[in-house]
């Protein structure tokens, strides 16, 4: 891969060395991101001695599990000595091949801010569609040493994305190679293997990361729901080793709480009972956060009396803060952590554990199984090219969410500290 953009004394000449950079998209699993990590690394330390790179991805610990822990490996095996060390203004990187590559991360101003006071001679972005314009923008304006080139990888998103409209559908005018990727590109895969991908994802989400299309998100957010395949009766008391309690807390919207379980392998996971508090239908009248907490102190007591008192926590919306400090006043006795808020990943999170069957929704979370049918792809954001969700029909729904990153574990917020069984 290496040989794209140059040739040496030994390679031939590539027909792509006048490109100014190379961005790959399609499919999961389908060999990019290693292939991404070999042509940098080799790319990098052929032609340059002495100078910076940067290589990003949306959190530090996404960015070590996909691309660091695996370059490590690499370098190994081909028996390159490397190094790890902190910069006290730049912060991590590694060392290798004569050159210096300084980790990033790009999901708050920082990361921009940090970015902007480097000179690199080559850039990579591994997951470039979670990048924001901005952060994007200052990285590729850092290339300005002579035959920097910049590598992105990504997995498809909204047609009208940035990184869609501005580089991949312009990669001629900005002169470079567009490598469109498929599952069946890794000959590592078995067709088994592949099957289990493929069943692991519906509606946008199968588009996108199984067929690699830049599509659209539109209609029914969980368009696959079907009330007698994912819901059901309350599980038995003994089924569950587990239990959370989740909030979506409104003022004029309404509040609620949701209470999921799970058994001990976490392969049967269910949504048991639901707290669901609406000004509306009460002539407008708002509760205070003093009200929800004693709210909530009952709502706890019914589900200790019912399922046993085995609840690990109360995850809520961090923008909650007012309530969240009440709760924690309060002498309700249960930690209070913050939810896990990233939208999409929770959709797709949700999307995958109930197709999979893992996840039911229970009869008496009659608001849920209600708001489903409601839940929708807001048109206009999508048409701007951003997926989100209308801020409608989405009161459960979102305490739901941030149940099941809980449960299951996302990455972007660290649960490790709470045990579990």
């Amino acid at each position: 891969m290496w040989w794209w953009f140059q040739g040496s004394s030994d390679r031939p000449r590539s027909p792509h060395a006048d490109k100014q950079g190379i961005i790959a998209e399609g499919s999961i699993r389908s060999s990019k991101t290693i292939d991404f990590i070999c042509g940098f690394c080799l790319w990098s330390a052929t032609y340059f001695k002495g100078q910076n790179f940067a290589i990003c991805g949306k959190t530090f610990p996404a960015l070590n599990r996909n691309v660091i822990n695996e370059l490590k490996k690499i370098l190994n095996t081909w028996g390159w000595e490397w190094t790890e060390h902190r910069d006290p203004m730049m912060g991590p990187y590694l060392q290798f091949g004569g050159n210096k590559y300084f980790l990033f991360e790009f999901n708050n101003i920082q990361s921009k801010t940090k970015i902007q006071g480097i000179t690199l001679a080559g850039l990579m972005i591994d997951e470039a569609a979670l990048a924001g314009e901005d952060f994007i923008a200052m990285a590729v304006s850092r290339l300005s040493v002579t035959g920097a080139k910049y590598w992105f990888n990504c997995n498809p998103d909204n047609p009208a994305h940035y990184v869609k409209r501005e580089y991949i559908d312009k990669a001629i005018e900005k002169g470079l190679l567009h490598l469109h990727f498929e599952m069946r590109d890794n000959l590592s895969l078995t067709e088994e293997r592949i099957q289990f991908y493929e069943s692991q994802y519906t509606g946008v989400f199968y588009k996108r990361y199984i067929l690699g299309q830049w599509v659209q998100a539109e209609g029914l957010i969980y368009d696959f729901f079907n009330e007698s395949l994912h819901t059901c009766d309350l599980p038995e008391q003994e089924d569950i080793r587990g239990i959370s309690i989740s909030v979506d807390y409104g003022t004029t919207n309404p509040t609620v709480f949701v209470a999921c379980g799970w058994n001990r392998d976490k392969s049967k996971i269910w949504a048991i009972d639901e707290y669901y508090y609406s000004s509306a239908e009460h002539n407008g009248r708002q509760k205070t956060d003093a009200e929800y907490c004693e709210d909530m102190k009952t709502f706890v007591n019914n589900v200790r009396r019912k399922f046993g008192n085995n609840i690990k926590a109360i995850i809520i919306d961090p923008s909650a803060a007012s309530f969240k400090l009440e709760l924690k006043r309060s002498d309700i006795g249960l930690r209070v952590v913050d939810a896990d808020n990233a939208v999409l990943d929770g959709i797709r999170t949700v999307s995958k554990h109930m197709k999979k069957g893992i996840l039911k929704i229970c009869y008496p979370c009659k608001n849920g199984i209600k708001e489903i049918y409601g839940y929708l792809w807001d048109k206009k954001a999508t048409d701007n090219g951003e997926d989100k969700p209308m801020k409608d029909s989405d009161h459960f729904l979102d305490s739901f969410r941030y149940n099941i990153m809980y449960i299951v574990g996302s990455g972007h917020v660290d649960y490790s500290s709470i045990k579990w069984v």
